[in-house]
């Protein structure tokens, strides 16, 4: 029996999908330690993996799976709001672009391609300079980069 007939690649990844959004919730109970106080002596040095720290610590003694467990929130935060202005500048510039059509067409386009033809990484990395760094310019600038 072909396994693929009853699990899809769309439903593992589904389920991957709702797994992190799972944990990213419910991360202050899933959690074992606070991610941000030191619970290990091991400053300097990463703990080693125990019963206790399943995954190690890190050089300045914290958890490493508690870090993980809550990193899993501010990663979902990024994605969405990421892709939400990526959305709102695409469907904008298309909208506009298809409606209007002649001049503004052009005119959209070829901006369009000057976006497609400017590194994202400097790009990026000039943004940021910029507007300076804080969660709400990761969400702008990477949906400024990647809104293409």
């Amino acid at each position: 029996m072909n396994i693929r007939r009853y699990v899809t690649l769309e439903t593992v990844g589904a389920a991957m999908v709702t797994v992190l959004v799972i944990v990213a919730i419910f991360a202050p109970m899933l959690a074992p330690h606070d991610p941000t106080i030191v619970v290990a002596p091991t400053f300097g040095d990463p703990g080693a993996p125990s019963l206790k720290f399943p995954m190690g610590t890190d050089e300045l003694g914290r958890d490493v799976l508690s870090r993980i467990i809550f990193g899993a929130r501010i990663s979902l935060t990024v994605g969405v709001a990421a892709m939400a202005v990526t959305m709102t500048i695409g469907i904008a510039i298309g909208l506009c672009s298809g409606f209007f059509g002649g001049a503004i067409d052009f005119l959209l386009m070829r901006f369009t391609d000057l976006m497609l033809s400017l590194p994202p990484l400097l790009l990026a990395m000039a943004l940021v300079a910029v507007l300076g760094p804080s969660l709400r310019t990761i969400f702008i600038v990477i949906g400024l980069v990647s809104w293409t």
